[in-house]
């Protein structure tokens, strides 16, 4: 499951910053969301409907 930290955090391994997408168990996970230290990452990417731009064509 993944988190993004709301705080810096680290170990004897690694660093973490601020804004940093961490990869957890669930119950990790939950541990820090509830300790205040991560929010949840939502998984699924929401598609923007964007319109193509009409091509100009040269006047004759």
């Amino acid at each position: 499951m993944k988190v993004r930290l709301l705080t810096s955090f680290g170990n004897t391994q690694q660093i973490w910053n601020r804004g940093d997408d961490y990869e957890c168990g669930a119950d990790e996970a939950q541990r820090l969301v509830d300790a205040g230290i991560a929010e949840f990452v939502r998984t699924a990417t929401l598609e923007k409907a964007i319109a193509k731009p009409k091509t100009e064509k040269a006047a004759k």
